[in-house]
């Protein structure tokens, strides 16, 4: 899947993190800052999910044309990146990366990293990593639903070099790659988590009036997003699986184009195709 899409549902598993969050809007002067804190905070639980459903694709960066200058010299790789991109060692794509351990121990080392910052920062405040990690759990929360939600949106693609993607590391079996889908052009699934971003941003600023209920609501908002997400991926009626290399890939990807004008109906399929053109990356 696309990276803009895998970003867009992070954040939307964001929002229903974020719910967690205070930000009760009274009117006296501090329950006012308060309210502000709240805001930020859930903005930034929300910002943390959308970094979390991005990062699993760092690993791709061995396609990048100065790898071999760099990374490849300073950890002496007798393979190109090139030839690493598509290989089955633990850093090559779709492998560690994503992982449900290497979400974990991402969470862990950024947020032990904070903690290392802020206590040579201010010392008398931080001394208990214990107390700042719970302190800051909706974070943790936020970045590995964000991280889950790549994995489970990579699963449908094709299996390729890979045979899916290796989701239990260090378990060395790779999981998914049934080709429901092609790796990207899914314009529903985008608008999709748009919608419920939308919907629960709404819902998160109307808090006051919902009397306890946002939770519930941004939850639910959530699931039903995802469920139809998941109707739209198993109803494709196209199976773009293939291992290895494929000499149809164009015409898969033209045949992903049609698929998504056939959901979208002709206006709103130019809408997006005009986007997809303008954007400078795979979408």
């Amino acid at each position: 899947m696309d990276i803009l899409t895998h970003a867009l549902c992070g954040a939307a598993a964001g929002t229903v993190v974020a719910g967690f969050a205070k930000a009760d809007s009274a009117k006296t002067d501090s329950a006012k800052a308060d309210s502000d804190k709240g805001v930020k905070t859930r903005l930034a639980v929300i910002a943390a999910a959308a970094a979390g459903a991005v990062l699993p694709d760092l690993d791709a960066i061995s396609l990048w044309s100065k790898f071999d200058g760099t990374f490849g010299k300073i950890f002496a790789l007798e393979h190109s990146g090139r030839y690493i991109y598509s290989a089955k060692f633990w850093y090559s794509h779709h492998a560690f990366m994503h992982s449900v351990f290497a979400g974990i121990l991402t969470a862990a080392s950024a947020g032990a990293a904070c903690f290392f910052i802020k206590k040579a920062a201010r010392p008398p405040a931080f001394e208990n990593i214990k107390k700042f990690f719970i302190s800051k759990k909706l974070y943790f929360a936020g970045f590995l639903s964000g991280w889950l939600l790549h994995l489970l949106g990579d699963l449908p693609t094709p299996a390729a070099a890979w045979g899916g993607i290796r989701m239990w590391f260090p378990l060395k079996a790779y999981v998914g790659g049934s080709g429901k889908i092609w790796w990207w052009n899914n314009y529903d699934i985008f608008l999709t988590a748009c919608a419920v971003i939308v919907i629960n941003a709404a819902l998160l600023s109307l808090e006051k009036y919902l009397k306890g209920r946002i939770k519930i609501l941004t939850f639910a908002v959530f699931m039903s997003g995802f469920l139809f997400a998941f109707y739209q991926i198993e109803t494709r009626g196209f199976d773009f699986g293939y291992s290895g290399s494929t000499e149809k890939f164009q015409e898969y990807e033209q045949k992903s184009k049609d698929v998504q004008k056939d959901i979208l109906g002709g206006t709103l399929y130019k809408i997006m195709e005009k986007l997809d053109k303008r954007l400078p990356f795979n979408f």
